[in-house]
């Protein structure tokens, strides 16, 4: 299974936040793991991270991006 794709930005300084967010969705022997996800981190009111990884779909045929409709349960 290949790497799922990553697009995006990270600020100098911010990229072990990065590194663990795109970890969660590298594939690994006998766990599915998350299909894709955005993540947007402002600090002092400047972007510092702002990266979109994964997939839309479970057939690992549609990258997520930035507008990807996501539903949240609580």
């Amino acid at each position: 299974m290949a790497d799922p794709p990553i697009a995006g930005t990270v600020a100098p300084g911010w990229e072990s936040i990065g590194a663990i967010f795109e970890e969660n969705f590298r594939p690994s022997p006998g766990d599915a793991g998350d299909l894709g996800a955005g993540l947007c981190v402002i600090s002092q009111g400047d972007v510092v991270v702002d990266l979109v990884v994964g997939w839309r779909d479970r057939a690992m045929s549609q990258p997520f991006e930035p507008d990807t409709l996501v539903q949240i349960l609580s």
